[in-house]
């Protein structure tokens, strides 16, 4: 809803927000300054939902999201700024471990990077141009299988080389690169700028959007909401809000930030009336990816080059921040279970914010695999930590100077997100433009605009699955969208209805 003007409505409004992440932090942050009644329900004990961090080692570490994704014009930027927060922004190079195991040298690994590069601006291209007329069950997978046989067939270590790397798509929208959608692929591609990895996490950007609401007192946490009621003619004025333990308030307009994979669980037993169809079908039909990540901490950063003379780093000649593994035909891994990682060097990070520590991100069904395996574990047990080893050592133990009898190449800390096993994550990560979607434009322009039940009766949507396209799935799409939607509800009073 567009608005030239947005003031505070003469007679007290009331507004339910119900999830205290990005999203609805933000979306209070507009609604309190502008004076009106906010309550946020937070069925966690903390706020942030996708946005947290914890300890491994005694350091810092995010559980969720990591980087500001297209910095060209992003708000989060200015916020980190504001804050003091440390951005390391996303350098060129990086490291390849093939499937065999071994390092790809540079120049393989600039061809490959090259290569792949030019057939992914030619995806992007392609599903611009061709939208409509391309396949729903074409993947991107399939498209790079094409470009690369008809250029590399000639050179099959090369070829087979540049289909594993493009599985790294995969780790961007959190599941194998077969499963995204070609048809609409441009809705991955973001604004422009480089991205910036939160060196010092997101804890300080997470306190700045939830300050207002924070110092407001409007915060409820463990308050899960399990019935939203509304008149889908808009005949009866308000929304009513249930919780678990019974109670029920009445709100004027409700904003709900719920993440997809939750609202694809609870959509029919939340709502009363149900959702319109189309708003219906729109939850169901977009992706929700699975994303997960280890943490390793050791003594030190063993693999870092270092100056064979005075035992300090050479910065120069340092490894690369990011390595990419290919799915490996060595270790003790189930067939048929794809398993690309990549794992950054925590290490590189600049200003105080380095630690020795591995971040290493899996997704689709090895992540699956790594969260079923740990879920049902206590955390830091000798059986949780040899679990994520197992799967984890093949991939690090290939890294430049491990020494296996070298004590300080064994971790002192593991950790490993699950938020598969999250019910109020509903069970995944984000969402992304899966294989077979038909109308993901549809589908996403109807949950942006809350399938019109916003105007109607005061039921409106937020969240990164209900950002415009170039900024879907990230925290600048959930922010945003928090923004969009508060200013809605802002406009709606301002016109009257």
């Amino acid at each position: 809803m567009a608005s030239t003007r947005i003031q505070a409505p003469e007679t007290p409004k009331t507004v339910a927000i119900i999830g205290a992440g990005i999203s609805g932090l933000k979306a209070a942050d507009i609604l309190l300054a502008a004076g009106v009644k906010v309550k946020i329900f937070e069925a966690r004990d903390r706020v942030g939902g996708r946005v947290h961090q914890i300890e491994c080692g005694g350091h810092l570490v995010d559980v969720g999201a990591n980087w500001i994704h297209d910095t060209d014009g992003n708000p989060l930027v200015d916020i980190a700024k504001r804050t003091h927060s440390e951005l390391f922004w996303r350098p060129g190079a990086s490291a390849i471990v093939g499937s065999d195991g071994k390092t790809r040298s540079p120049v393989i690994t600039t061809w490959l990077g090259k290569s792949l590069n030019a057939i992914m601006a030619q995806a992007y291209d392609f599903s611009a141009k061709y939208s409509d007329e391309i396949d729903p069950g074409e993947s991107l997978m399939d498209f790079v299988h094409e470009k690369a046989w008809s250029a590399y067939r000639g050179a099959p270590d090369y070829l087979q080389d540049l289909l594993n790397e493009a599985e790294r798509f995969g780790l961007f929208i959190g599941e194998r690169t077969s499963r995204q959608s070609l048809k609409f692929l441009t809705y991955e591609e973001g604004p422009g700028g480089t991205d910036a990895f939160n060196a010092s996490t997101y804890r300080e950007i997470l306190g700045y959007i939830a300050s207002r609401a924070v110092k407001a007192g409007m915060i409820h946490l463990e308050k899960e909401v399990t019935k939203i009621t509304y008149d889908k003619f808009g005949d009866v004025k308000g929304v009513v809000v249930t919780t678990a333990e019974g109670t029920k308030e009445t709100f004027d307009e409700v904003v709900i930030t719920c993440p997809l994979g939750w609202l694809k669980q609870h959509q029919k037993a939340l709502f009363t009336p149900s959702l319109p169809k189309a708003l219906s079908v729109a939850i169901d039909n977009v992706g929700y990816g699975r994303l997960e990540k280890l943490y390793l901490s050791f003594p030190s950063a063993w693999w870092l080059e270092r100056d064979t003379l005075h035992g300090t780093i050479d910065g120069p000649k340092r490894h690369a921040f990011a390595t990419h593994f290919h799915d490996p035909q060595y270790g003790t891994y189930p067939p048929g279970l794809p398993s690309n990682v990549a794992i950054l060097s925590l290490a590189h990070l600049p200003n105080h914010c380095d630690h020795p520590t591995l971040l290493i991100y899996l997704s689709g069904p090895c992540a699956t695999k790594m969260v079923r395996s740990i879920a049902s574990l206590e955390p830091n047990s000798g059986e949780y930590n040899a679990t994520i080893d197992e799967f984890a050592k093949p991939y690090y133990s290939r890294l430049p100077n491990y020494d296996s009898n070298d004590p300080a190449c064994s971790p002192a800390a593991y950790f490993g997100s699950t938020w598969q096993a999250d019910h109020l994550a509903g069970n995944g990560s984000y969402s992304f433009g899966k294989v077979g979607s038909t109308q993901l434009d549809i589908d996403l322009g109807t949950l942006r605009e809350s399938g019109g039940l916003g105007e109607r009766a005061g039921v409106w949507f937020a969240g990164e699955h209900t950002a415009l396209p170039e900024y879907l799935a990230t925290v600048t799409g959930a922010f945003l969208s928090g923004k969009r939607a508060a200013e809605d509800v802002l406009a709606k009073w301002s016109a009257g209805t």
